[in-house]
């Protein structure tokens, strides 16, 4: 039998495994766009300089195609987005596999889940900020 705690656990676990996923595949994306686009601007370029014919617009747009992917993998960070919906998704599994398999009280697999909620917000990686773990911070203000 299934308990609403049971149930909302399984739910979350699955939008993370999607949310982890869609952030990888955005990222893999991006590269894959970076490195397609800029050995199609190279061969572009070579071709037009053997033809002496002068670039287009065109061959521009696309040989800024690598730094905005760059760009975008550096800012908005869906690989580590990635990673973090994975790790999650791990604790959140443990819990769900505590409270089915050991017989794990729900008070305390809510007193995990609330604490696993406060540490992986403070590890979300956020929009154009440098990931810093907590144990990170505290070594650097040490002499």
């Amino acid at each position: 039998m299934t308990t609403g705690l049971q149930s909302d656990l399984d739910r979350k676990v699955r939008r993370l495994k999607w949310k982890g996923k869609r952030n990888y595949l955005f990222a893999y994306f991006l590269y894959a766009a970076a490195a397609l686009a800029s050995g199609i601007a190279t061969i572009w370029t070579a071709a037009l300089a053997a033809s002496k014919t002068s670039p287009n617009l065109w061959l521009a747009v696309l040989a800024s195609i690598p730094g905005v992917a760059v760009l975008l993998n550096e800012t908005l960070k869906p690989e580590l987005k990635g990673r973090w919906c994975y790790e999650k998704r791990a604790a959140l599994e443990a819990m769900l596999r505590s409270l089915v398999y050991a017989g794990a009280p729900e008070s305390e697999i809510v007193s995990r889940w609330n604490e696993l909620e406060l540490k992986m917000e403070r590890e979300w990686p956020r929009f154009g900020a440098v990931v810093a773990k907590p144990t990170q911070v505290r070594n650097k203000q040490k002499p």
